[in-house]
This record gives structure tokens, C-alpha cells and sequence, in this order.
């Protein structure tokens, strides 16, 4: 077995009939569903409509994950090298996806058939008209070619784009052997084989979804069960129906997603809940928390959930993805280990002083090596990514960790990416949006860090340029940063402050220095100029008191003017301050004026209480505008006032 592919045609063959992909469309309702010998059908036609890009590279642009997965093997089948990606929403998405056009050397974009002219319009607005976009979906061709014969001509699989760069895009390569190593090593890992089944609502377009979900399942035989972010974001209780309807095994996400469920999820929903099939629920792609995990474990116990079944891991896409994983133990221990190093991945922990290996529990850099590891990012300079030691190169993953009896604890980071649900976010590359975008601010006088615990979000701190500091029209520029950082970024800030010139902490090269200022701001010792979170809890509140007369008034569905009125406090109550009157600017992307997912998802199921309607958060959000959320509320309060009162999806 040399690729992917291989594993798909052996189940086609083996168990032709046997489902590999159901798709929960709501997150509820089977909406897809795909055999094995229906997926190597489609996969074979479809990789003859690519044929000519044979060598070269496509940048994957899909909604359902069904009709992605098809088109990503039939890349491999094509010997095209996929790129991965998510589906753009908005003006600024398709600007972050011209950088990584340019910077992989993409050919061809492919995409559904159903959203061709969309990916078409967002590029020529972007000024990319001239990119060949394919519909790729499930179109036919006319001839099968051999995967063999492809695997010769292109041994690269795909590019994986991390999923914070975006100023300078990052995409590791992981070939046909990195790929299958690494398969190989989850498989043993988190025993999953073809009696299995596996949900996901991971992105699929990342490592964790792409590779431990949906080409496990191909690797191993077995059915993934498969629904949107969205639909878990909006009712996280849907994940544990899921699991209980399709008796899932594997199944799992970052850490916030264990916090969200013990958070929202009421104990009335949980009375038919089943989760005793559930073996594995693995937590990684961010620190672990061993007081989640305790949470966690003691809420959904009387669903038969099992404390045996959390899995602690640690991955990342520069390894393929796994590293290490084992369930959890030791939740007393300040630090939540990250599992057993997994057999056929070597893990050695270097001094960051001498740059020599660390004896055992003594902190260092976790450095990598073995057939999962790949070899760096696609066009770039490489040679610092390693560290050489008996004569094999090691992957310096910037994490740092200490090796206790085989097992690995994450410490801290030497990089300084932050992690936030799940997402990874470099801090150059918003402070680089920051004092580029505004005049008012210091070029390079942005430092970005992750706020303070419990709080899951970042603190920008910006140094005015000195005719600005004494200027209170700054505090209209707080907020103007804020819905920057959102709509450029798709991050929240929990904090925008302004600072004298010249005042964040530098080293004697003038190097800034985000830890210090981090620890600055922790302490209460930064001087501040103006503070966004000041500038909002000390003005009036943003949604105020509305009586129940005024929803009875907007559920009759006859005063579209209220549902402004209504949207515009339920916003600036999600996002922390007023915005300007969206009525006049209907066409406004909803991530501009600071709608991140999370902040979504609480917006469409406050509507749905208020309005005792049923949105789809998917529907809604997928097209990304306030025109749209306010014409899904409108026709959903007209269909229900002419349904006698029945509750309509839209």
C-alpha cells in the first residue's frame, strides 16, 4: 500500500456496500450518505476531469464535507497535489485566499457546482478573475485512470495551511508516506479499526478532521458519521445524539469543546442520552485541561460515559498529526499529559541553552523525527526547522514539554502562536493588520498575547502616535480595531489598548517583548491611554430592556422595522458596543461588525428563544451578510404566522 487510494480501493472491493460517510446536514438529519464502492466510483470519474492538472497543484474550496472528500482523492488518483481550505464567506476571505493561490502556485480551484459562480465572483472581486475554477463535485468523466500510474507522478498528497497564517502563509507538505506513516500510528494509537465508527464536526479542511476523520475512516475500513461546526457550535447536544443514535466509538475536538458542552448542554436534554459507546473522545489541538477533563467526566457520567474513554493527545500538522495520545490519568497533577509517544515516533526534548538533549523530566524543546514528520513548509527555508543530533534530523516544534516514563506533558510555547477554539493565530500577523490599517498607530508598535485565564480570546496593545494620545476620538479607533481584527482575522479581541509612544516593552535590540507586556497587563502595571473594555463597561448597555410586548409585536411577523430594531441590541449586546444603523447598510458582512463563530451561534439561538422560531445557524451564517439574517427571520415569522403557528426551518 503506497497511497491512500490503495486502502480505498481494497474496502471497495472488500465490503463494496458498507457506508463510509453519513452526513448530518443539520447535525441532525441524514441528509448524505456514501458507500465505499459508490466513493471509488466517483473518485475515478472525477479525477479524469482533473487529469490535465496532473503534476500541479489545486486549492479545494467545499461546504459538504462528502463531496470535498471526493474531490480530494481524486487529486490523489490524479497526481494533483490537493490544498485544502476553508470555504470563504466574504471579501476578506477571498484576499486571504489569494495569498495562499500565490504562494502554493495553485492552477485550478475546485468547488461544487452549486457554488461555482460564488467562488467566482468573491475571486474576481478580489482581482484573481483569471484562476480555472472546476466544478468538482459529483460530475462524472469519461475514463478511470490508475492511481498507481498517478502516485508515480506526483508523490506530494496535499499541502496543509495552517490555519492562522495568513500575512505570510505557511503550508506544510505531507507526502504519500507521511500521510500513511502517520494513519498507521493513529490506528495503533486509538485502536480504531473497521468495526468502528467515527463523528466528526471538525473542520475538515485541517489536520485533525481531515486526516484523523475522514482518511482514517478510508485507512481503516470503517464509518465516520460526519455534521458542520455550526450545527455542533449552535447545540452541542447534538454531538451526543449522534453518538448515541450511531453508536459512535471515536469522536473528539480541542478542549473548548468539552468546556461548551458541560457550559450549554441542560441536564433535561441528556434523560435519553446514551454515550456508553464511546471509547475514545480525544482532546487536543490546544492545552489540555485536567480541570475539563474532571468537569466533563463528572457531568456526563450518568449518560454511561466513561472516564476511561478521554483520550489526552498532542499533534500537529508539521508531524502529519499525531504525536502522542493514551487515555487520561493523573488528574491531580498541575499538568495534563499529553499521552504516550506513539510507536514509530521518535521524541527528544532539547536544551534551549545548550541545544543538546534534555535528561528526563528536565523541560526543553519537544523535537520530532520519524516517517510522519514532514519535511517543512511548501517554498520556503527549511533548514531552520530542524535540529540535527546521531546523525537524523529532528522537527523543532516550538512547543516545550518534559518526557516522564514514556509519556508527554506540554509545558508552554517557545513560538509565540496562540491557540483559541481549536485555531491557531499568529500574533505578527495581527499586529501587522493592526499598524498597517491604522494611521494613528506606531508602525510596529503592536504587540498581541493571549488574555488572561479563564478568558479564551487575545489583548491588542498599541502605542499612538504622540498627536493622538490625548485625543478621546481614539475611542472611536478602539472599536474601528476591534472590527479589523474580527473581519480580517476572524478573532474577537477581549481587549484593544492604547499606550504612550515608545512604551511596550523592548529588548536592548528593540525587539518587542509580549511576554513581558503580557505579564504588564496581567498586573494592572500598564499605563493606558484608553482601553477598549473600559470605553464599554463604562457606557450604557448595549441591549437594554426590551418588554415582552415588543417580541409579540415582531412575531406577528407585520413590523419588519422591529426586527432591526431587535437585531441591532442583540448584536451590540454579543459584540460589546453599539454599531452604526445596519438597516442602511444591509449588504455588511456579519464577521466586519465583529460576529465571530462563537458570538454567531449565541446570536441565532437567542433569536430562536426570543423569537420562538428555528434557524439554522449554517443557513444563516454560510452567507455571511445582515441582509441575510434579517430575511431568514422575516420569512420564517411569515411562515409561521401562516402556518398556525408551526415552527418552519429555513
Amino acid at each position: 500500500m503506497e497511497t491512500i487510494t490503495d486502502y480505498l480501493q481494497l474496502h471497495a472491493e472488500k465490503c463494496p456496500g458498507k457506508k463510509v460517510y453519513v452526513y448530518l446536514e443539520n447535525g441532525e438529519t441524514e441528509s448524505a450518505s456514501l458507500t465505499f464502492a459508490e466513493l471509488h466510483r466517483t473518485v475515478s470519474l472525477l479525477s479524469s476531469t482533473i487529469g490535465k492538472y496532473t503534476g500541479s497543484r489545486a486549492v479545494l474550496l467545499y461546504e459538504n464535507p462528502i463531496a470535498f472528500i471526493a474531490a480530494f482523492m481524486a487529486c490523489q488518483y490524479a497526481g494533483v497535489t490537493a490544498v485544502p481550505m476553508f470555504f470563504p464567506k466574504g471579501k476578506r476571505h477571498f484576499e486571504r485566499l489569494e495569498l495562499v493561490l500565490k504562494d502554493s502556485g495553485s492552477r485550478v480551484v475546485l468547488c461544487e457546482q452549486e457554488q461555482y459562480e460564488k467562488i467566482a465572483e468573491g475571486f474576481g472581486q478580489a482581482g484573481f478573475a483569471s484562476m480555472p475554477i472546476v466544478p468538482a463535485g459529483f460530475i462524472t468523466g469519461t475514463e478511470e485512470v490508475s492511481p498507481e500510474q498517478a502516485y508515480k507522478v506526483n508523490a506530494l498528497s496535499f499541502i496543509q495551511y495552517t490555519s492562522g497564517s495568513t500575512g505570510d502563509p505557511k503550508g506544510v507538505m505531507v507526502s504519500h508516506e507521511n500521510l500513511l506513516h502517520n494513519q498507521s500510528l493513529i490506528g495503533g494509537t486509538f485502536q480504531c479499526d473497521k468495526d468502528s465508527v467515527i463523528l466528526s464536526w471538525l473542520p475538515f479542511y485541517h489536520d485533525m478532521g481531515l486526516v484523523g476523520n475522514l482518511l482514517h475512516a478510508v485507512f481503516t475500513g470503517c464509518t465516520a458519521v460526519l455534521m458542520s461546526p455550526y450545527a455542533f457550535m449552535q447545540s452541542p447536544v447534538r454531538w451526543f445524539k449522534a453518538i448515541d443514535t450511531y453508536k459512535v466509538t471515536h469522536s473528539g475536538g480541542p478542549n473548548f469543546a468539552y468546556d461548551l458542552c458541560v457550559d450549554k448542554i441542560k441536564k433535561e436534554e441528556l434523560e435519553t442520552i446514551d454515550l456508553s459507546s464511546w471509547k475514545v473522545a480525544y482532546n487536543g489541538s490546544e492545552p489540555v485541561s485536567n480541570t475539563t477533563i474532571q468537569r466533563f467526566t463528572d457531568t456526563f457520567s450518568v449518560c454511561g460515559f466513561s472516564a476511561s474513554a478521554m483520550f489526552p493527545c498532542y499533534g500537529l500538522a508539521e508531524a502529519t498529526l499525531l504525536v502522542s495520545g493514551s487515555p487520561h490519568s493523573d488528574s491531580a497533577a498541575p499538568i495534563a499529559c499529553s499521552g504516550a509517544i506513539a510507536a514509530g515516533m521518535e521524541v527528544l526534548l532539547f536544551d534551549q541553552a545548550t541545544q543538546k538533549p534534555c535528561p528526563e523530566e528536565q523541560e526543553g524543546e519537544i523535537c520530532l523525527h520519524g516517517k510522519s514528520i514532514t519535511a517543512g513548509y511548501w517554498g520556503k527555508d527549511n533548514q531552520g526547522l530542524f535540529i540535527r543530533h546521531d546523525d537524523k534530523d529532528y522537527l523543532k516544534t516550538g512547543d516545550l514539554g518534559i518526557l516522564r516514563s514514556g509519556m508527554l506533558y506540554i509545558t508552554g510555547r517557545i513560538r509565540e502562536m496562540i491557540i483559541i477554539n481549536g485555531q491557531n493565530h499568529f500574533p505578527y500577523d495581527i499586529e501587522r493588520t493592526v499598524f498597517k490599517t491604522f494611521s494613528q498607530i506606531e508602525p510596529n508598535g503592536v504587540i498581541v498575547f493571549a488574555a488572561p485565564q479563564p478568558v479564551d480570546g487575545i489583548v491588542i496593545a498599541a502605542e499612538l502616535k504622540r498627536e493622538f494620545v490625548n485625543d478621546e476620538s481614539m475611542n472611536n479607533v478602539l472599536r474601528n480595531v476591534f472590527l479589523e481584527v474580527v473581519s480580517s482575522h476572524t478573532l474577537s479581541p477581549f481587549d484593544v489598548v492604547f499606550v504612550k509612544p515608545r512604551y511596550l516593552p523592548r529588548t536592548s535590540s528593540g525587539k518587542l517583548q509580549r511576554l513581558k507586556c503580557r505579564e504588564d497587563y496581567m498586573t494592572g502595571q500598564m499605563d493606558i491611554c484608553f482601553s477598549l473594555r473600559t470605553a464599554i463597561q463604562s457606557g450604557e448597555s448595549s441591549k437594554g430592556i426590551i418588554d415582552p410586548a415588543f417580541f409579540e409585536k415582531i412575531k406577528t411577523g407585520l413590523h419588519p422595522e422591529l426586527v432591526h430594531q431587535y437585531l441591532a441590541g442583540l448584536i451590540a449586546d454579543k459584540v460589546g458596543f453599539r454599531l452604526p444603523d445596519m438597516a442602511k447598510q444591509p449588504d455588511i458582512e456579519l464577521t466586519e461588525i465583529g460576529v465571530d463563530s462563537i458570538k454567531a451561534m449565541e446570536i441565532i439561538n437567542a433569536v430562536n428563544k426570543d423569537l420562538s422560531i428555528n434557524l439554522v445557524a449554517a443557513a444563516v451564517f454560510q452567507e455571511n451578510r445582515y441582509a441575510s439574517l434579517v430575511e431568514h427571520i422575516e420569512n420564517s415569522l411569515w411562515l409561521k404566522s401562516n402556518k398556525t403557528g408551526e415552527e418552519i426551518v429555513i
